[in-house]
């Protein structure tokens, strides 16, 4: 529908069509709240918007929005309400495109984007026969940019793309095409025998390709990359920045993941077969700028990028970039219990979460989250000369933990457990289970020493 954008260009673009599109249905909402009982004149001012967005054509372009390969027309779900109501759509069509007479069971506002949609509008009446119905021609309405047409729910339509020119338009409905069951399609324009017929079979979001998410992720641009396969398939290969979150968990992990409904989402799969159904479940709960990886992660590694195996990587390639920059100290498992054997001033201190602690761990380690090592640890070791351990299950958290101790500038010695807890079970020791974290509240002298201590980390 458009030319190619430039990288930086690109990114605005769906930066403000989410904002273009949030803006129409607040005010379709205002001038419509009642999408189901919406009247005809509520309707032609809302149709002035959907004309005033259709123009807006640098929103839409093709790189984002395209007709799917061997088929002749593709629907892009914009906008739509939990309910079903306000569904917004952009509908694709190859000239010649065309629909025989059929209705909505619900209003329908179309204005144009690109191209020039035919409409031909017909009143139904009844007939002798009660499996045939007559057709009567109104009106023929062309769409183009800046032009619309509402239908009402009882109203009956053909269209067909005039012209050389491919066809893009917005389709707003009082209610979303997946839940209208009882449409029906007539034999002829004249009308006669009619039948019910499907939804679409399939309903696209807004793709971004390979290229463009690279470019988004080394960008400034906030942005969430969530990877909606199973757990499995996941830590086998994914996006270096992408998240687990699987389409039959998405519901429960999108609040905790992307709390912001108007944040970026690019949702990743293997080859699409997923994603589409994970962006409809987030547009109608109310995330506004969702897009789908195009070819998912199989185009991303055939067009040359690298994939990741394993889980928490971002986090684990930091606490090694850590340990190799700053050559953090750590002691392997057989000097740690040979030290505290033989009763070594020596504090072990679990830097994972209080409930991860009470899972397992060492058993004379105490519990004291990363974020609060520097606020506790001048009550567990007050003593400069203690020797103080840091440890997690595996090894990231064990370096991150004992580096923050050493920036902060801490007199005692300070080490990571080198492959932690882990490294403990495997070497044939026994870690401790059900243990609770008594989590020592600092006292004032150790707060005092903790304050500028965490000012120079």
């Amino acid at each position: 529908m458009s030319t190619s954008q430039h990288p930086s260009a690109a990114a605005s673009i769906h930066t403000e069509r989410a904002e273009a599109v949030r803006e129409f249905i607040a005010q379709a909402r205002r001038l419509a709240p009642d999408a189901a009982s919406a009247t005809r004149e509520q309707l032609g001012q809302v149709a002035a918007l959907l004309e005033a967005l259709g123009r807006r054509r640098e929103l839409f372009p093709k790189e984002a929005f395209a007709v799917v390969p061997g088929r002749p027309t593709a629907i892009y779900r914009l906008a739509e309400d939990l309910d079903g109501g306000h569904a917004l759509y952009l509908s694709l069509g190859a000239p010649g495109k065309a629909q025989p007479p059929h209705d909505h069971t619900t209003w329908a506002i179309i204005a144009g984007v690109q191209g020039n949609e035919r409409n031909e509008v017909y009143a139904r009446e009844r007939s002798a026969d009660p499996l045939r119905d007559v057709l009567t021609h109104v009106q023929r309405v062309d769409v183009g940019p800046g032009s619309s047409i509402v239908l009402g729910p009882e109203d009956v339509h053909t269209i067909e793309l005039v012209g050389d020119e491919a066809g893009a338009h917005l389709h707003f409905y009082g209610l979303a095409l997946d839940r209208l069951h009882g449409r029906v399609v007539f034999e002829s324009t004249a009308g006669g025998s009619y039948r019910t017929f499907s939804p679409p079979a399939a309903i696209y979001h807004a793709r971004i390709p390979p290229q463009a998410l690279q470019d988004e992720l080394r960008g400034a641009g906030e942005i969430a990359v969530l990877d909606v396969r199973e757990a499995g398939r996941y830590a086998r290969r994914h996006l270096l920045h992408a998240v687990p979150a699987p389409l039959w968990r998405l519901e429960q992990l999108a609040d905790r993941l992307v709390p912001r409904r108007n944040a970026r989402v690019v949702l990743v799969d293997d080859d699409e077969t997923l994603a589409h159904q994970a962006a409809a479940k987030l547009a109608r709960l109310g995330w506004t700028d969702i897009a789908v990886l195009a070819g998912g992660t199989d185009a991303w590694e055939k067009e040359g990028r690298e994939l990741y195996s394993g889980t928490n990587v971002p986090s684990k390639a930091f606490g090694e970039v850590i340990e190799h920059e700053k050559h953090t100290p750590w002691i392997d498992v057989d000097e740690l219990h040979e030290r505290v054997a033989r009763g070594d001033d020596i504090v072990v201190v679990d830097s994972r979460t209080p409930e991860e602690f009470h899972n397992f761990t060492l058993p004379f380690a105490h519990s004291l989250p990363g974020a609060e090592l520097l606020y506790r640890i001048g009550e567990l070791a007050p003593d400069p000369k203690t020797f103080v351990v840091v440890n997690c299950a595996g090894r990231t958290r064990s370096i991150v933990g004992a580096q923050t101790l050493i920036d902060a500038g801490i007199p005692n010695r300070v080490v990571s457990l080198r492959n932690g807890t882990m490294q403990w079970l495997l070497s044939g020791r026994e870690l401790a289970y059900g243990r609770q974290a008594a989590l020592p509240e600092p006292g004032e002298q150790a707060l005092a020493a903790a304050r500028p201590q965490a000012a120079g980390v």
